[in-house]
């Protein structure tokens, strides 16, 4: 998957999130077990009931743009996920969405917060402008570090490293003055 000549990541071919999602259903049906630092665990995800397409439009009306169509579809098919043994690693569910936005207003025009990592260490963030549109800021920070993917291949990289920041492994850092608002 990882583009050896570079500090850079190539797609997922051939990944869907459907097929993500429904990938982490199996594994919750199949009681699933890890191995961490000596223990066992369950390797478990939360996963919400999807969100009603009239929420999506709401939150698309209030943000002044349509989302990505892999971003709606995550939503449509659960609306949030979490990682219990990782906690402040998820994707936020539209509510929290919402309450972020209130929050966070100082973010760039086109941005906003989606979920969290590393106990609230990192924000993740879409950028309505752009199909590569994910986005890391970790606190404290003065620039955005756009990951030049997806939403669907962050998905995908954010489950594979169990809600750890795979964005510090590589990536594009961009001056949080110097994104087109």
């Amino acid at each position: 998957m990882m583009d050896t000549g570079s500090n850079e990541y190539s797609q997922s071919d051939n990944i869907s999130v459907s097929a993500i999602i429904d990938s982490l259903k199996n594994l919750n049906e199949a009681n699933s077990v890890r191995y961490f630092s000596a223990m066992v665990d369950e390797y478990r995800f939360i996963l919400k009931d999807g969100c009603d397409t009239s929420l999506i439009e709401s939150l698309e009306k209030v943000l002044g743009a349509v989302l990505p169509v892999d971003y709606k579809q995550f939503l449509m098919l659960t609306d949030g996920l979490e990682f219990p043994w990782h906690v402040g690693s998820r994707i936020f569910d539209i509510a929290e969405v919402n309450l972020s936005r209130q929050i966070f207003d100082a973010y760039p025009k086109g941005f906003f917060v989606v979920g969290s990592c590393f106990d609230t260490t990192y924000h993740i963030m879409l950028n309505l402008k752009s199909d590569s549109c994910v986005y890391a800021y970790r606190l404290g920070d003065a620039y955005l570090c756009h990951l030049n993917i997806s939403f669907t291949e962050f998905l995908n990289r954010f489950i594979m490293t169990c809600g750890s920041p795979f964005w510090t492994w590589g990536g594009v850092e961009t001056d949080i003055q110097a994104i087109p608002c």
